[in-house]
């Protein structure tokens, strides 16, 4: 008899504890980026991420998709050859994916697209971990000053990456480091023309950007005044081509 009442009661109260169970009991985690898992909080780290990211502005990587001369963002095929200032030369039956971007009608399967794509969100991808990381960083590690500066030039690199997206591609998504990276961002909606966020990115870089750096090729407030955030201003009017030119020509 005892049994028989046993077995009922153990169900009752198993039954209880699953519906005293709410759903904000849940714990939903906000993916992290393998970059940020695999970097020490430590002032090295986030350079270590920055000056990766800085790498990238060739628009060439180690391992990346197709070669060199399909992504580099001096943009010898999508600017000077489709513009006219050079001609893709060799045969009619060398580079025929490169022969359809000189006529302006290349197919969304063209192998030179993809492989232009990847690297810029490469870029992109960097430059989010930069401003990610950042907060993560010991204070005795990183000085605000240095902190500010970092950001700074991770903001710079970000609006350089979304501004060869935007000359390609126009209507583009702005993808900034509050976006979890999955699935290598495939899944982000474009919502419209990107052209006043990448000024937001140059304006956050210009206001803390220094003079001088002790670094060649990191970036001051004189070349962001000068070669990009004016130029980009100008993309409104259409003229996204000639932007293109200014930011390119100030990073030789």
């Amino acid at each position: 008899m005892k049994s028989k009442l046993l077995f009922p009661l153990l169900m009752l109260i198993t039954l209880s504890v699953f519906n005293c169970k709410k759903p904000s009991d849940k714990v939903t985690k906000t993916p992290v980026d393998s970059l940020i898992s695999s970097t020490a909080h430590t002032k090295t780290g986030v350079e270590n991420l920055l000056l990766t990211a800085y790498g990238l502005l060739d628009g060439t990587y180690n391992g990346q998709p197709g070669v060199s001369w399909e992504t580099g963002s001096d943009n010898w095929l999508y600017g000077s050859v489709d513009g006219g200032d050079a001609y893709r030369g060799s045969n009619v039956s060398d580079q025929t994916d490169a022969t359809a971007m000189d006529h302006y009608m290349p197919l969304p399967t063209n192998n030179w697209l993809d492989p232009k794509w990847q690297v810029n969100i490469q870029g992109i991808r960097y430059s989010n971990a930069v401003l990610s990381e950042i907060p993560l960083v010991k204070a005795e590690s990183l000085s605000a000053a240095d902190a500010a500066e970092i950001k700074a030039e991770a903001h710079f690199l970000h609006g350089f990456f979304e501004l060869e997206l935007a000359k390609m591609w126009h209507n583009v998504p702005f993808i900034d480091e509050t976006v979890p990276y999955e699935n290598g961002y495939k899944d982000v909606a474009n919502g419209g023309p990107i052209w006043t966020k990448i000024e937001g990115d140059f304006t956050a870089a210009m206001n803390a950007l220094p003079a001088t750096q002790p670094a060649i090729g990191r970036a001051t407030i004189v070349l962001q005044i000068d070669g990009t955030l004016g130029r980009t201003t100008g993309s409104h009017g259409g003229r996204e081509a000639q932007s293109a030119g200014a930011v390119d020509a100030r990073l030789k």
